[in-house]
């Protein structure tokens, strides 16, 4: 009898060793999978001796492990290293962005607030991560209040810092903008109540720092007894070149709500004082003049930064805009700025609102900022982008040397109200994301769409991804770009102030190295001899790699002699 149970029970445990292998072995992670290699290679067949050849290595990770690798050019004719290049690679499958929010912020209580209105990014605590600050302009009964998040490893949906409006009708944050405006190192954070005192309006300044309050340290007033809306926009950037950043402030009512609008100009300094250093003032009555700034780049090189305005209800039309051409007006940056525009940009016909959007980023990186400037109203709002590349003084035109169109829907309202500009991919060229509020119009979910930055030669205005909203009213208007957790890829952030009737929301998108990538050298011929050279790129090896035979692929340029000028 005891020898059968002992039977039964080694029977049992038996069982239970299989089970358990079994068990583990379906739930042990899967097998690393590390397979990395270059796909292609592009180049010219022949050049000129002394001509630089561009050549574009193509690399992909065909694995389930990221990786970070070195990619090679040799010519192996000569016996050269052309150059190496570093590249990290996500998994497949979890390379890039992709329209699934990593976070979600939504405006502190139900009914109208508007968060989400404005989205900006700069790093106020200096701790290397870029900052969140999101506006709503309506909350309690038009008071307004901002919202600052920091950024970091570990940042969630709970603000930092919380900004409030004196009181009611004040329009509290309507217009706002980060910047470092007493040159401490800290990104300052920039409030406009345009509401205040009877649309007289106020600007607010709090000091970034470690441990910054929500008490302002500068406040500048509107001009005394002018109805004219002071602190509905703002911008900054170093416009006279003395190492802080300037404050452009619009006041789009100027002078008596008869909205044509006008810029005031206060230099950055410390400390700095409230005292207007330059006006500029619109055209015409109706105008709107100084709807939308931005005072964030050098667009002619002379390290100046270059102030860029839209008034997109030019020429002198109700604020209605019904038949608006729209315009944009551009002003280099100065020792000190003088209040003459130097180029005017003119939309193509009426009805466009041309102007309503603008941004002005140095697309190209050629060391000039390009200029981006947006109609919604374009073919009955399909909505038109133009793009001007950044020149010389001397060389720089009103014509666009690109056109971004919307996906043909009348009522989406492309480029309107918002453009921004950043690095996403982490390939030294900046990024272009363009809303589209009306998208799916009248529904108006909303749709952003993000365009990568290139060479002027090999940018295209091929969409690369596009971020859509998911219920009735969310009009998506207003976006940025900026390194949140400081992985060294842009992150995306749009802002809807039209979810749940205006309650608002807004949605971060964390950027992953991608999966593959497009590598670029520059091939000096200069000391390379005649006749054909086999250039070989490589793939250091990746430790753990199995199959290595696609790590390599060779293109053969035949370089010709320079024939000397008689």
């Amino acid at each position: 009898m005891k020898r059968i149970v002992l039977i039964k029970l080694v029977v049992i445990l038996s069982a239970f060793v299989i089970t358990a292998d079994a068990y583990g072995a379906s739930n042990r992670s899967p097998q690393q999978s590390r397979d990395v290699a270059i796909t292609n290679i592009s180049a010219p067949s022949s050049c000129v001796q002394e001509d630089t050849v561009r050549m574009v290595v193509t690399v992909k990770n065909q694995g389930n492990c990221t990786e970070s690798l070195v990619v090679k050019l040799t010519d192996t004719t000569d016996g050269k290293v052309t150059g190496s290049k570093s590249v990290t690679l996500s998994a497949v499958g979890s390379d890039g962005l992709d329209e699934v929010a990593d976070l979600v912020f939504t405006g502190e209580t139900k009914g109208t607030q508007y968060f989400g209105c404005y989205v900006y990014r700069g790093d106020v605590n200096g701790d290397g991560y870029d900052d969140l600050l999101v506006t709503a302009s309506r909350y309690g009964d038009k008071q307004g209040r901002a919202y600052l998040y920091y950024g970091g490893t570990d940042m969630d949906e709970n603000a930092d810092k919380v900004f409030t409006g004196e009181k009611s009708g004040d329009y509290f944050s309507e217009g706002s903008y980060l910047a470092d405006l007493n040159g401490d190192g800290y990104d300052d954070v920039i409030l406009g109540a345009f509401g205040y005192n009877n649309y007289q309006g106020r600007v607010y300044i709090y000091y970034g720092g470690p441990d910054m309050d929500e008490r302002a340290d500068v406040i500048i007033n509107g001009e005394p007894g002018v109805a004219g809306g002071f602190g509905r926009t703002c911008t900054a950037g170093d416009v006279n070149g003395d190492g802080y950043e300037d404050l452009f402030v619009g006041a789009i009512m100027y002078p008596n709500r008869d909205y044509t609008g006008r810029i005031y100009l206060y230099y950055g300094g410390d400390p700095m004082d409230t005292d207007c250093d330059l006006t500029l003032t619109g055209e015409n009555t109706g105008d709107v003049f100084s709807w939308m700034m931005d005072a964030s780049g050098d667009v002619d090189g002379d390290n100046l930064c270059d102030l860029l305005t839209g008034t997109r209800f030019w020429p002198a039309s109700a604020p209605s805009g019904g038949d608006s051409v729209g315009r944009a007006y551009l002003y280099y940056g100065g020792k000190p700025m003088d209040g003459s525009c130097d180029v005017t940009f003119t939309g193509e016909n009426r009805g466009d609102q041309f102007g309503v959007g603008i941004e002005v980023g140095d697309v190209d990186n050629d060391g000039r900022a390009d200029i981006i400037i947006g109609a919604r109203r374009y073919d009955g709002g399909r909505g038109r982008v133009y793009l001007y590349w950044g020149k010389a003084k001397a060389s720089m035109s009103d014509d666009a040397d690109l056109i971004f169109d919307g996906e043909g829907n009348r009522g989406d309202n492309f480029g309107g109200d918002d453009i921004t500009v950043g690095y996403v991919n982490n390939d030294n060229y900046r990024d272009i994301a363009i809303c589209a509020y009306g998208w799916t119009n009248p529904n108006k979910v909303g749709r952003t769409y993000l365009y990568y930055g290139d060479t002027q030669a090999n940018m295209d205005t091929g969409c690369d991804h596009t971020f859509t909203g998911f219920d009735r009213g969310d009009m998506r208007m207003h976006a940025t770009i900026g390194d949140f957790n400081n992985d060294g890829y842009g992150d995306l952030v749009v802002g809807g102030w039209g979810y749940n009737n205006d309650q608002g929301r807004v949605w971060l998108y964390y950027s992953n190295p991608a999966s593959s990538t497009k590598i670029t050298f520059n091939w000096d011929t200069t000391r390379a001899s005649t006749g054909e050279h086999n250039i070989k790129a490589e793939i250091v090896s990746v430790a753990g790699e199995e199959d290595t035979a696609d790590n390599t692929q060779t293109k053969t340029v035949n370089v010709k002699s320079k024939v000397k000028e008689k």
